[in-house]
């Protein structure tokens, strides 16, 4: 079995999502006889990433080089997938869920003829085959289902429920590297008349522990100023419902809920808003949930295990001015 990992890595500091990755790939090759391939964008600073991966047992990396920095369409990366594909004989693709992964997942599994199952949330292994569940209908059913470890595209959400796989007998330090080059191709199925960057977030939704969810509590646009005083101190996530989306107060990436990202983190501080149905579809994973509104009959604290009955903008300073001081 032979096992190909797209790893969306922006720097060479190996990040806990891509760890998540590489243990399930290592999970699924236990007690089989298994390779695994790891294939990423490249960057100068992603050279050194085969140092990070010498705890798990890698085949080989290989590197897309993208020569001149033009925009990288989603099927021209999808293609060079179905070119190693072929070429290592690979039975299983795993990827993260980040809008770029998803639109390559889709488009990569008609061509293989690959069976293709996004949103996984938790796993199993029997008898050569992955049990999986995943969460459908915004967070409002689980489904589970098997299939054979053979010609899947699997998605992973942001926070699998596995035990990570230890190699403890040796470290895989020469790793062999493959450089690909990208090149612009004709053969698209759509023509980019618009690129707008997403501004970087220093702590991403997908991947943060703590994550501060904002509703039209807030009032204001410039009133978030204080809610990324406090996101700062605490190395929290910001996001929002929708209608602050609407409002056009903060980007559509940031929204939350059934239209949104869901998430799961450990901590999540709900400020000044109700707990509409559609957001906490969101939300609802998460492990603590705090909530600050000034209506004691708010939806929100029906879901809480903390509510706070009172003025986010007294509450917020007062928080900030303690955790300054601890």
């Amino acid at each position: 079995m032979n096992i190909l990992i797209y790893l969306n890595q922006k720097n060479n500091h190996l990040n806990d999502y891509s760890k998540e990755l590489l243990n399930i790939a290592s999970n699924l090759i236990k007690n089989n006889d298994a390779n695994i391939y790891v294939v990423s964008l490249y960057s100068e600073s992603l050279i050194n990433l085969k140092e990070k991966l010498k705890d798990w047992n890698i085949k080989k990396i290989f590197f897309i080089k993208n020569r001149d920095n033009s925009y990288i369409y989603p099927t021209k990366i999808s293609n060079i997938l179905i070119s190693l594909k072929k070429d290592l004989n690979i039975d299983i693709i795993i990827m993260g869920n980040s809008l770029f992964e998803l639109d390559i997942a889709p488009y990569l599994a008609e061509k293989l003829d690959f069976d293709y199952i996004p949103n996984i949330s938790s796993f199993l292994l029997k008898n050569n085959q992955i049990i999986f569940q995943r969460l459908i209908y915004g967070t409002k059913a689980l489904e589970k289902s098997i299939y054979n470890l053979k010609n899947l595209i699997c998605i992973f959400n942001n926070n699998i429920n596995k035990e990570p796989c230890k190699f403890s007998q040796k470290t895989h330090k020469n790793i062999p590297i493959n450089f690909i080059n990208y090149e612009s191709d004709k053969n698209i199925l759509y023509e980019l008349k618009d690129l707008v960057l997403k501004k970087q977030k220093k702590y991403p939704l997908e991947t943060s522990k703590i994550v501060i969810g904002v509703g039209k509590g807030i009032q204001n646009p410039k009133n978030f100023k204080l809610i990324e005083d406090l996101a700062n101190i605490l190395g929290a996530g910001i996001g929002v419902t929708r209608s602050v989306v609407d409002h056009g107060w903060r980007p559509e990436y940031e929204k939350i809920g059934q239209t949104g990202k869901i998430i799961k983190p450990d901590l999540y501080i709900a400020i000044g808003l109700s707990g509409a149905m559609q957001h906490m579809a969101g939300v609802k994973q998460a492990r603590h949930i705090i909530s600050i509104n000034n209506n004691p009959n708010a939806e929100i604290f029906k879901y809480s295990d903390l509510g706070i009955v009172g003025d986010l903008f007294e509450i917020i300073p007062k928080l900030i001015t303690y955790f300054n001081n601890l």
